[in-house]
């Protein structure tokens, strides 16, 4: 209901517009459609302020420390702030979402209305770097009278993806190339190290009061850091997993976590480790059986 009335860029949807949340998502991400971002807020959580308080949670969540939303959208409000860093923060959590790739290098594309007399909003990217430079695939840019023009890419060479955040920059133009330096100083200064693979065994736990004496513990997901060059070697892991368990367990269940520390003794990555499979609790009969099996061994 309070779409159609937003300023800044917009994809013109009307009072009662029916659109599918791809094709809002779509007009976020390509056109920074201000309306389509309430559209999808109140069509989520019943209204942008209960929305809102969720994007605050989940920001705490994420660690972002130094971020306050006030709106969906992103126009100006004194209160509405946040970093270069928490911005990369979340930006990072979106290049989890696969679709992200897709639609943030679409450069042109249009919204068609559910009133067929209307004719189609074209959706227009603003980022320049999909364009030029090698390997750039992402993420958003933003502009608006106090903030400035801003982006947060992102790019990817031989298995090496960086994120870039520029605030505040004075026009378009110097973010991109602003973006594209830090880019560079990136691929030139840091590898990428691959230090677990999803479902990978770390290590076995010992189970007290259960059905089998010991349980695997896997990394919970693939584990990969970013170490200046030439730094590799002094990396520190550190694996924090208790000396035994009590079942029952359950298989995902997280039972420790692997830290990983540069060579400033900075903590700069972690994994959780689960459990491999389900574990019951011990029974009397299972003790029993137990028992009487150990005895027999004995006697042989």
């Amino acid at each position: 209901d309070n779409a159609w009335k937003m300023g800044g860029s917009q994809v013109f949807l009307a009072t009662g517009e029916e659109q599918s949340v791809e094709s809002l998502l779509k007009s976020i991400i390509i056109s920074s459609g201000n309306d389509a971002s309430v559209a999808l807020a109140e069509h989520l959580m019943g209204s942008e302020n209960n929305f809102v308080k969720k994007m605050n949670e989940r920001a705490k969540e994420l660690g972002m420390e130094n971020t306050n939303f006030t709106n969906s959208h992103g126009l100006h409000n004194d209160n509405h702030y946040t970093t270069s860093h928490d911005t990369a923060i979340v930006a990072r959590e979106l290049l989890k979402h696969k679709k992200i790739f897709e639609w943030s290098t679409i450069m042109l594309d249009y919204l068609e209305h559910t009133d067929k007399d209307r004719p189609a909003t074209m959706l227009a990217n603003t980022n320049k770097l999909i364009r030029w430079y090698q390997g750039a695939d992402g993420l958003k840019t933003g502009s608006h009278s106090k903030a400035n023009s801003c982006i947060a890419a992102t790019a990817i060479r031989n298995n090496l993806r960086l994120i870039s955040v520029i605030l505040n920059a004075p026009d378009s133009n110097t973010r991109f190339m602003e973006a594209a330096k830090l880019l560079d100083y990136g691929f030139e200064n840091y590898e990428s190290i691959p230090i677990l693979t999803k479902g990978e065994t770390v290590d076995k736990l010992n189970i007290e009061k259960g059905q089998e004496e010991r349980v695997n513990i896997l990394a919970e997901g693939d584990l990969t850091i970013l170490v200046e060059k030439g730094k590799k070697d002094s990396i520190k892991r550190k694996t924090v997993i208790p000396s035994k368990v009590t079942a029952p367990i359950k298989k995902g269940q997280k039972l420790g976590e692997i830290i990983i520390y540069n060579h400033r003794n900075k903590r700069i990555n972690s994994i959780n480790l689960i459990a491999e499979k389900d574990i019951d609790k011990a029974n009397i009969i299972f003790i029993t059986k137990k028992l009487f099996l150990e005895l027999i061994k004995q006697l042989n």
